[in-house]
This record gives structure tokens, C-alpha cells and sequence, in this order.
């Protein structure tokens, strides 16, 4: 084994020990701890006809089509159960693999010690840690990786086909890397391997379409974030500012947060044209390092690095202005442009990169510390990242969990202010008025979050007031109506049968 794949894993596994101690946050609970699909391998067929959300009731919820992602957790669950350690470090493991791929592949183009600094980057990058320590965003790390194997593997084309086929269940941004295969069979393939090769390639395509209709999945409607509602036109002009904060991740991640949500919306806001300046001149940089290098290998990264970012910077838009995890894919054509004129300077710049590496692994490890709980990562994120409906919500969440029910209250009617379509936040609005014992408060916070979605917590609720407070025939049709979209909720079908008891008392007398 060479002494860079050592030192990759052992550095990955230094700089990640310690996320190894964080619990679930965020979408882990509705993904993997309050979604029975994922507790037994027999549910395989189920994985491949929705989601990954669990709806309460009703199977997995429709939108994302990722199945690669709920098999794994079926897996994952098969050996650890529900302690999140297990989690985390299948989780590592999957990066590591990355590491170690994006060094073998770089060692076919450069002087292995270079490579191997390429790997250690990606290893460590704080970054990216987000993709390595939430468990939910096991798509990313999931999808990179089966990219990954089909490039290493090009010329085997079952393996070729079938990595990014699996790349493709695992998550929809897999589509970009598509022409990225391609173009690397094209170029650096043998001759005789490239038609067979992006024939292996587009069936794989073909073979997800399929799959994917099939499950009735459609392209999601996502239409909450300020980015979704913004035009065509702010949308263009936030683009510059996501590249500078892309570029910021890359360069001093000094300050990582969660749950972005902005826009630029006229083009006096400085973070147009300040950024607009600075990226047209990077892009100059780039065209001219392009002419003076000319070089296949320069350009392969240039369209890695732009195919990948420019689908998530929401010309389509996507569910938040920038992402962590949406730098995961891209940061390795960045890495591979770094290292290019690197490679020219000499062994001096060694000394740059142990220094570079220390400092962002020791960022990573202090960034594993803010997602040890909920708590943690949304009271730090809340201070650093601009209002978000999100964020407002799920900190409520946490401040009601440990007994602050006033704290809770007001970051919840914050989220309902900033975001009034977003049903969780009615309903946990209303759990603090039903723990209060205004049931009539809570009952009109559950409706008006079942009248934005068919959220099953909302149901349950509403259920649980409605016994309380409405007559038992009212109660019986509402219940009726809530089981034809959830016929599986333990809760309701439990108060449906209160309800049919108490109605048979009653005509019994």
C-alpha cells in the first residue's frame, strides 16, 4: 500500500474522531431515526419507488428520488441501529474512499507526491466537513464516490455503467457529472474504449429515467427559500456572490454555517459588483493559465470545477442560496486547478501545503464541535448566518426539547414571520399552545399548517386536541379523511378507535 494512501486515511481519521461523538441533527430524524423503512433490508422494494423522508404513515414521501441513500441506511442500520457513531463513521469511511480515489487519479497525471497532497486536501478541508458529519447529506458523499470509481475504472464498462447509475440514485446532482465522465472517456481514454464507454454511460442514464418514472417522481417543486422566489434576473445577480462565498469555502473557511438564505436583488448591492469584478478577473486568470498551459488535463479541471458549481447556483433554483454539500463534488476540480501551477513551482511549496493541511484540519476538527447536537449547531448558526426561516424553526425545536418554552415560541413565530408558507413552524407553534393548555389556539396553528402540507405531525396533533375538544362524529370524519393519506399512522388509527369506542358507548345507552 503507498505511504499516501496511509497517510490520507490516517490523517482523515485524526481530523474526524472526534464527529464520531455527535448524535443525529437535523433531517437524520426524519431520515434514519423516525423512519421505519430503513429497519429492515425487506423494504428494498420501497426505497425504489419514493423518497428518503419518512411521511408517518405513508411510506417514504415523494420529491427527492434517492433510493441508493435509504439502502444504505438499511445497512448502515443493519449493523449500528440507531447509534449515530455508526452513522458518522460509515460516513467517513465513504470520504476517505474519495480521498484516496482522487489521489489515484490525480497520480495518472502528475508526480505522486503532488497527488497525494490533492487527496490529503480533500481528506481534510473543513470546507466540506458538512458532507462528512451530517448524516443526512450521505447523498453527496455517496454520489461522489460513484463517480469517482466509474473515472478510475474507465475501460471496464459494467463498472463504468453502473457507477454512475448507482451515482445517479444517490442523488439528482449526479446529472452534472455525467458530461464530466464523458468528456474524461473521450479524452483520456483509449480509442477503442470510448464509444462503448458513453454507451455504458447513457444507459445508465436511460436506466435512472426509468426508474424514476416509474416511482412517479417528477422534478421537485421547491418554493420556500427567498432564492426560489426571487426572478431570473436577482437570481443571475446573486451568482457572483455565490462564487465569492464558494471561493471563500475554498480559500479561508473560516466561518462555516448552515441554512443560507439571501439574495442579491438590485445591482448596486456591492456583492454584485464587488464579486462580478473579482470573478471576471479570476476568469481571465483562468483563460490565460488555459493558453499558456494548453493542456487536457488543465481544461478537465476547469469543466469539472464549472459543470459542477454552475448547477447548483440556482440558475434553476434550488432549496438555498449556497450550500456546503454543494461544494463537495466541485471541490475537486478546484483542488486539481490548485495543485496544476503547483506542480511547476518545486519543492518549496511542500512547506506551504503541511502548513495549509494543519490549519485546515484543525479547523475541521473545531467544526465537528458545532454538530454534536441540535443545539450546538443551530444556536452558533442563528448568530452567523442571515434570518432563516429554517433555522428559526429547528432552534425552537431545540429550546423546546430542553423546557424553554417562551424562548421557543418567539424563534417559532420568527419563522412563521419570515417564511408564512412553512408549516412545521405553525406546528410547533401550536404543541407549545397545547402544552400551555390553550387547546383552541393549537388546534387553529394545526389546521393552518395541514392547510399548507400534508405534514403528519400536524395530523397527529390536531388528533390529539380534536379529541378533546370537538364532538366525536366531527372527530370520526376528520380521522377517516387523515388515514386515506397516512393508513399506516399508529396515532390516528389508535384515535379512531377512541373515537369508534366512545361512539359505540354512547349509542349503547
Amino acid at each position: 500500500m503507498s505511504k499516501w494512501i496511509l497517510i490520507i486515511l490516517a490523517a482523515g481519521m485524526i481530523v474526524y474522531f472526534n464527529s464520531l461523538f455527535n448524535g443525529f441533527v437535523w433531517d437524520d430524524e426524519e431520515q434514519i431515526v423516525n423512519n421505519p423503512i430503513i429497519r429492515s433490508v425487506g423494504n428494498i422494494g420501497q426505497a425504489f419507488g419514493a423518497g428518503t423522508f419518512y411521511s408517518g404513515g405513508a411510506g417514504l414521501a415523494k420529491g427527492f428520488y434517492r433510493p441508493v441513500v435509504t439502502v444504505y441506511y438499511m445497512l448502515v442500520y443493519s449493523v449500528f441501529k440507531l447509534h449515530a457513531w455508526g452513522y458518522h463513521l460509515a460516513q467517513i469511511a465513504i470520504h476517505l474512499m474519495s480521498a484516496v480515489l482522487i489521489y489515484k487519479l490525480l497520480a495518472r497525471w502528475m508526480e505522486e507526491k503532488w497527488a497525494g497532497w490533492g487527496g490529503l486536501l480533500f481528506a481534510v478541508h473543513p470546507g466540506i466537513s458538512k458532507t462528512v458529519v451530517y448524516a443526512a447529506s450521505a447523498g453527496d458523499a455517496l454520489y461522489t464516490l460513484f463517480i469517482l470509481v466509474s473515472l478510475w475504472a474507465w475501460g471496464r464498462n459494467w463498472t463504468v455503467g453502473i457507477s454512475v447509475w448507482l451515482a445517479l440514485l444517490s442523488k439528482e446532482s449526479a446529472i452534472a457529472a455525467v458530461p464530466i465522465v464523458l468528456i474524461y472517456g473521450w479524452w483520456f481514454g483509449k480509442k477503442n474504449q470510448r464509444g462503448v464507454g458513453a454507451t455504458a454511460v447513457l444507459i445508465a442514464v436511460g436506466a435512472y429515467l426509468i426508474l424514476r418514472l416509474a416511482a412517479g417522481i417528477s422534478i421537485p417543486k421547491l418554493d420556500l427559500a427567498p432564492i426560489t422566489q426571487a426572478t431570473l434576473a436577482q437570481r443571475l445577480m446573486t451568482v457572483p456572490a455565490e462564487l465569492g462565498n464558494y471561493l471563500r469555502l475554498v480559500f479561508w473557511p473560516a466561518k462555516l454555517t448552515i441554512s443560507q438564505h439571501w439574495v442579491v436583488e438590485n445591482w448596486q448591492d456591492p456583492r454584485f459588483w464587488g464579486w462580478g469584478l473579482i470573478m471576471i478577473g479570476l476568469t481571465g486568470s483562468l483563460l490565460w493559465l488555459g493558453l499558456k498551459y494548453r493542456s487536457k488535463k488543465y481544461w478537465f479541471g476547469v469543466m469539472w470545477m464549472g459543470l459542477s458549481l454552475g448547477a447548483v447556483l440556482n440558475i434553476y433554483p434550488l432549496d438555498g442560496t449556497i450550500d456546503e454539500t454543494w461544494l463537495y463534488f466541485p471541490m475537486i476540480g478546484v483542488i486539481g486547478l490548485i495543485l496544476y501551477p503547483i506542480t511547476k513551482l518545486g519543492k518549496y511549496c511542500v512547506y506551504g501545503l503541511i502548513i495549509i493541511v494543519l490549519g485546515l484540519g484543525i479547523r475541521t476538527m473545531a467544526r465537528n464541535r458545532d454538530w454534536k447536537n441540535g443545539l450546538i449547531l443551530y444556536g452558533r448558526a442563528i448568530k452567523d448566518s442571515p434570518p432563516s426561516y429554517e433555522l428559526e424553526n429547528n432552534y425552537g425545536v431545540e429550546l423546546f426539547r430542553i423546557g424553554k418554552l417562551d424562548e421557543a415560541r418567539g424563534h417559532f413565530e420568527k419563522s412563521i414571520k419570515l417564511q408564512p408558507r412553512w408549516w412545521f413552524a405553525y406546528n410547533n407553534l401550536g404543541a407549545i399552545y397545547q402544552r400551555g393548555g390553550d387547546l383552541q389556539t393549537a388546534k387553529s396553528l394545526y389546521e393552518q399548517g395541514l392547510e399548507r402540507a400534508d405534514y403528519y405531525l400536524a395530523y397527529e396533533n390536531l388528533a390529539v386536541v380534536k379529541l378533546k375538544l370537538d364532538k366525536d362524529e366531527e372527530t370520526e370524519k376528520f380521522l377517516i379523511e387523515a388515514l386515506k393519506k397516512l393508513p399506516a399512522n399508529e396515532i390516528l388509527n389508535q384515535a379512531l378507535a377512541i373515537v369508534k369506542y366512545r361512539l359505540k358507548a354512547l349509542r349503547a345507552r
